[in-house]
């Protein structure tokens, strides 16, 4: 018998009534047919040893025979220890099998993996299926050579693709002994437990002089780049243990050699080579550096100290960048961001490493990305219009794990920015009730600041100057806001409130915003951007929206951040002091036209007024979420009233 049908007699044995085939196949994680076969044989066995086995219809299975034949057939149980092991689901199998040929020397063939997992080779060949996949998702092939299986691609991507593994399989797997495990380094507890299963070394030791490397650099490591880091390191032991070297072009090497961090990274490589006696070549250490120079850096453990890039000339590029973003920032959002020196340190020392990273191909995860998208749509958009950046300075476009980054910064900044309202409290009953409603009011509303309680008969003396709104027990008419409210403050209050200070405080609009809508479809011929945003401004200031030089404004921004967006859509937009009527206007082209870096067919010019501006941000919004239809944007290359119905949803909030 298999271990599995000793398991079985195990529970029999020890069962005080019959067990369901249903519950033994839950309880051994196998289906009903399987167990009905394994007791086939159980059966035959069991009569040997004087044991019937009784299987009732509607009741259960269970064992009948003598005390002495029962307590032979337990010790025969425990004389046998064989342990049976709950089969793997899938997606564990596979990931076995991907952990064995990313890791192991050692080489592997389908009937070894089907033995070592329990199950039929023809399982192995379907697992083997969704392997081949996952791999061709990260540019590597298995390879199948005559009977034995390896994993073929370029070294870079290799790498890559192990450090992918490690993260993704890190959530979940060794859990239980991420408790027990005694370790006390600065690294997760849950990374360094899965990473010294894989690699085994001395974890502390790369710590020490990962740190000693901060030190030397007067930096401090995220803890998510310590972790990177630390795994990286790991990876290239590895890797160069198998004589599987990285080889990087000439002109990174020569780069990367002229850097401050490249001399520190040598001398802490000198130390790992005498540590786990390695050997790193001259391509291994600058591909080290790049990691290092695209890590991410702990702005709150820098941002107390001397900041690293008020005298050096090496954060010129992110300095500029980062004024950038934090004017097209202020500018969508119709905040002013441009004074707000955390915002502008902590973006400066956070793109730095992004520069490293955009410039030489090195990818950052984004575990939050998602979870930044759902909370701060408008700002994401924001941060989305603020990539087009990294297209002018750098020629190269940014992925969504870094604009989630970028979006968290602003997200501070707005939320630091939140302006709280001046409230007058008017009170006609004693102090205990106005004490109570005030402690109410601040405990509700934490954006009111309360500026002055007073009775009624001093209202008429006192200066509203500086007040936004006067919250009262008693009636009175006013004329700036105010609301007369309950000495409790009861749920209606509380209601009526919130949405007076929604409104004060958040930079989304709720209101219907209804801007006049203007479409140009297949009207506008031109071969570059200047000529259709010359058309489209001439159309515009013809019908009175704009003034003669609202084009001059666009034309000028255009040259400082060029507007494409992706999904072949353009947003420019000139100075809003130059437009006499808010509204969007959209030129649907026949034929994509090169805009400055990309092909755009929609151009959807946004002329907002002063006074409009702040509502702009549900705009960029609305267009976010209607850019990720990618059906409704191909009707409306080619269907006029789709294109108008879509225009048409821009400023609604609903």
């Amino acid at each position: 018998m298999n271990s599995r049908t000793f398991e079985i007699l195990n529970i029999l044995l020890y069962q005080d009534c019959p067990i369901t085939i249903n519950q033994l196949a839950g309880k051994l994680g196998v289906s009903n047919k399987t167990i009905r076969n394994d007791l086939d044989k159980l059966e035959d066995y069991l009569k040997k040893a004087n044991i019937r086995l009784v299987r009732k219809p509607g009741v259960g299975v269970s064992v009948e025979g003598s005390e002495r034949n029962i307590r032979l057939a337990r010790e025969m149980c425990q004389n046998k220890k064989k342990v049976y092991i709950v089969p793997y689901s899938p997606e564990m199998r596979r990931r076995y099998i991907l952990k064995c040929l990313l890791f192991n020397t050692k080489r592997y063939r389908t009937k070894d993996f089907a033995r070592n997992l329990f199950v039929s080779t023809k399982t192995i060949y379907k697992d083997l299926i969704e392997v081949e996949k996952w791999l061709e998702k990260h540019n590597l092939r298995l390879e199948r050579q005559q009977t034995y299986l390896t994993i073929d691609g370029d070294e870079g991507e290799f790498r890559k693709t192990i450090t992918h593994f490690i993260k993704e399989s890190m959530n979940g797997e060794n859990s239980s002994k991420d408790m027990t495990t005694r370790y006390s380094g600065r690294m997760n507890r849950s990374t360094y437990v899965f990473l010294k299963s894989l690699v085994n070394l001395d974890y502390r030791k790369i710590e020490r002089l990962l740190e000693q490397l901060e030190d030397d650099l007067d930096i401090q490591f995220s803890q998510e780049s310590f972790d990177s880091l630390i795994v990286h390191i790991a990876i290239t032991i590895k890797r160069i243990y198998l004589k599987k070297e990285i080889v990087l072009p000439e002109e990174t090497l020569h780069r990367v050699q002229n850097t401050k961090e490249y001399r520190y990274v040598k001398k802490m490589v000198g130390q790992l080579e005498d540590t786990f006696h390695v050997k790193f070549s001259i391509h291994e250490i600058c591909y080290l550096t790049l990691h290092i120079l695209g890590g991410k850096l702990d702005v709150n453990k820098i941002e107390g100290k001397n900041l690293p890039f008020k005298e050096t000339k090496e954060f010129d590029l992110a300095k500029r960048i980062a004024e950038k973003i934090i004017s097209i920032a202020s500018e969508v959002l119709g905040i002013d961001l441009n004074h707000d020196e955390e915002l502008y340190n902590g973006l400066v020392l956070h793109l730095r490493p992004t520069i490293n990273r955009l410039k030489y191909g090195l990818s950052l995860d984004n575990p939050l990305l998602e979870e930044i998208k759902a909370n701060f749509p408008q700002i994401y958009g924001v941060g989305w219009i603020c990539s087009t950046v990294f297209q002018k300075v750098l020629g190269v476009k940014i992925p969504e794990s870094e604009i989630g980054y970028i979006v968290t910064h602003l997200a501070a900044a707005v939320e630091r920015k939140k302006i709280r309202i001046k409230t007058l409290v008017v009170c006609h009953t004693g102090i205990g009730t106005t004490k109570l409603l005030v402690a109410k009011l601040e405990s509700y509303f934490p954006e009111l600041e309360i500026v002055n309680i007073v009775p009624t008969n001093n209202l008429k003396e006192y200066d509203f100057t500086n007040i936004d709104v006067v919250i009262s027990t008693v009636p009175i008419k006013m004329n700036i806001p105010y609301f007369v409210v309950s000495p409790v403050l009861n749920d209606y209050d509380i209601e009526k409130l919130e949405q007076f200070v929604r409104g004060r405080t958040s930079f989304n609009s709720e209101e219907q915003i209804l801007f006049e809508k203007e479409l140009f479809f297949h009207s506008i011929e031109a071969k570059n951007k200047e000529d259709i945003i010359g058309q489209m401004c001439d159309l515009l200031t013809q019908k009175g929206y704009i003034q003669n030089d609202f084009k001059r404004t666009v034309l000028e921004r255009e040259e400082i951040v060029p507007t494409e967006v992706g999904k072949l859509f353009a947003i420019p937009h000139g100075e809003p002091q130059k437009v006499r009527k808010s509204c969007l206007a959209l030129a649907v082209l026949k034929q994509p036209i090169l805009w400055a870096f990309e092909e755009v067919q929609f151009v959807l010019m946004i002329c907002i007024t002063e006074e409009d501006r702040r509502k702009r941000v549900n705009i960029y919004r609305r267009l976010i979420e209607l850019m990720d239809d990618e059906l409704l944007l191909e009707k409306c290359k080619h269907h006029q009233s789709v294109a108008r119905k879509t225009l048409a949803q821009l400023d609604c909030t609903t």
